[in-house]
């Protein structure tokens, strides 16, 4: 049953990674003309991939999905600074690349006092 689990949880993910690289080709004309195009697909892509893989990781406690919680709200955070960014402020790249930078270090941040508190709940157990 595992195996399901994970085979559907991997094609879950590959599909919203296809669905998200078609909306950036059908969105823009060339992706690849202005770096902050580029550079915000492919941290969307990485909060994608942060997710699969926490989902893959999950032991089915109550810190486990809210590791995958944390991921979701990363992905939405980081898909309206992506909207934000590549249509209201294309010049500022440094300044996107720096907030998409703290908030992927505030999630990893959340995820290892998740991970600990999860290691110190099953101690007691």
């Amino acid at each position: 049953m595992k195996k399901n689990r994970q085979t559907t949880i991997v094609l879950c993910g590959l599909i919203a990674m296809i669905v998200t690289l078609l909306l950036y080709f059908l969105i823009f004309d060339s992706v690849f003309s202005l770096p902050i195009r580029w550079i915000s697909l492919m941290f969307v892509l990485a909060a994608e991939v942060m997710g699969i893989a926490k989902s893959l990781k999950n032991n089915k406690s109550i810190f486990g999905v809210t590791t995958i919680t944390v991921s979701a709200i990363h992905l939405i955070i980081v898909v309206i600074l992506a909207l934000v960014f590549v249509n209201f402020f294309p010049v500022l790249l440094k300044q996107y690349v720096l907030l998409n930078l703290l908030i992927l270090a505030i999630a990893i941040a959340l995820d290892i006092l998740l991970l600990y508190l999860d290691g110190e709940t099953e101690e007691r157990d």
